[in-house]
């Protein structure tokens, strides 16, 4: 799903749904929804990074936050959900999909051979959306399906083959409109500024490169879930305490070419599950003797 700074706003169903909450609550609600909403993506059910994006001050703030998130949101698995906000996301990547197809058929018809070409594009498998009929049978689930099921198959990953033995059909066109997807979704969830932080030569260089390596390694539809997984690397640089100052030297190692994507290597690591489960276990234990002392 692509990060957008624009999203609908329903003043009249917030305020009749949340005339009962204090100016504590009223605020972490809408942090919680704008966080999900610029990101795409459900909350993750992690009291740290909950609390950060909430910016709590006190133990106040932070009980403001857990009675929003169980009155308005649904815990689904190491997430949160919110129904209201799935379908409009949905609704979002419908419309995404058919500007993205057209503006790639005008693209190609202004070039020779144009038109077989749009042709092939339009025809390319899509990432299919809940139906109506789906949606009605989630009784207890919200309505959507953006967020990632745990395990690498589900961000379409071939295997452990060799990345640069397949060739890609995909043209410089989709790859870099890709990208810029990609991009805004990092500036999105590492709270970047976008007049400060550039996409310069190097980090699109090192970007394109990292993404046609997701490509080579994605099963169908390729594109979309080498997207996939790359935002996956993005949610993990996120959420990781300390790659966002909570080491010895209190810095931060957030930087696109420095410590995302550098190198296929660093790619991989991202993207390898035993990695980051086990940095979750170590931040619980950690958490817990917080908690114990």
């Amino acid at each position: 799903m692509p990060s957008n700074p624009w999203s609908p706003f329903y003043f009249g169903d917030y305020v009749s749904a949340t005339a009962h909450l204090s100016l504590s609550e009223h605020g972490a609600y809408l942090l919680l929804m704008a966080h999900y909403y610029l990101t795409g993506r459900p909350i993750p059910a992690n009291a740290s990074i909950l609390y950060r994006i909430c910016r709590c001050m006190a133990g106040a703030d932070e009980r403001a936050v857990d009675q929003v998130l169980a009155e308005f949101f649904v815990l689904e698995g190491d997430v949160y959900r919110h129904r209201r906000i799935d379908r409009e996301l949905a609704k979002a990547v419908e419309l995404s999909g058919k500007r993205r197809r057209a503006a790639l058929v005008k693209h190609q018809k202004a070039r020779p051979n144009g038109s077989a070409r749009a042709m092939h594009l339009d025809t390319q498998p899509q990432p299919q959306l809940p139906t109506q009929k789906q949606d009605q049978n989630l009784s207890s689930k919200p309505e959507g399906g953006f967020d990632r099921p745990p395990g690498e198959d589900s961000i379409g990953l071939q295997g452990n083959e060799n990345v640069h033995t397949r060739s890609s059909p995909i043209a410089d066109l989709e790859l870099e409109l890709a990208l810029k997807d990609v991009w805004e979704y990092y500036l999105t969830a590492l709270h970047k500024n976008a007049a400060l932080y550039k996409f310069d030569d190097d980090r699109k260089r090192k970007g394109l490169a990292r993404l046609r390596e997701c490509v080579s390694r994605a099963k169908e539809p390729r594109l979309e879930n080498a997207v996939a997984m790359m935002k996956v690397c993005i949610d993990r640089l996120a959420a990781s305490a300390f790659h966002n100052g909570e080491n010895k030297n209190g810095k931060k190692y957030t930087d696109w070419s420095d410590h995302l994507f550098p190198k296929e290597k660093k790619l991989i690591w991202w993207l390898d599950d035993d990695n980051h489960d086990r940095r979750r276990r170590q931040q619980v234990r950690t958490d817990e003797q917080v908690v114990l002392q």
